[in-house]
């Protein structure tokens, strides 16, 4: 009896240890669909413990030509703004129709509260709801 409530309570905290694993793992998929590379950028709401927060926006991730790019959000699950743009010279193209955020130019930024600082260059987000299985897909097509 002894030895089956050990075997009970192990595979109990393995169960728990694999769930809150899986949770812990999601994962934000940009898919490029296009004939050109793409540099994306992101942004996740901050939520502090005492209700306050804002957007945090990330870039510039390089989605190459008809490939993917996923990005561990550990374990946001909340609703993402997205950015994508197209630098081919004479075929530029951006990606995004929902809110203005604030971007850097160069390879890698992150800006907190990218709505309320004032910065030199704005770029138009798409709002995408996150997934319940995890993996939140964003698609670039032509």
């Amino acid at each position: 009896m002894r030895q089956t409530l050990k075997v009970t309570t192990a595979l109990l905290v393995m169960l728990f240890a694999l769930q809150t694993h899986g949770r812990a793992q999601n994962i934000l998929k940009l898919e490029n669909n296009t004939n050109h590379d793409i540099w994306a950028a992101y942004a996740t709401y901050d939520r502090k413990p005492n209700g306050s927060g804002c957007w945090v926006c990330v870039g510039w991730m390089k989605v190459d030509k008809y490939n993917t790019r996923e990005i561990n959000v550990g374990g946001y699950s909340g609703q993402f703004f997205i950015h994508g743009e197209n630098r081919a010279q004479g075929m530029e193209r951006n990606w995004g129709d929902n809110d203005m955020l604030c971007v850097e130019e160069g390879e890698a930024f992150e800006i907190r509260c990218p709505r309320n600082v004032d910065c030199k260059i704005k770029k138009m987000f798409s709002l995408v709801n996150s997934n319940m299985d995890g993996v939140t897909k964003f698609i670039f097509n032509p």
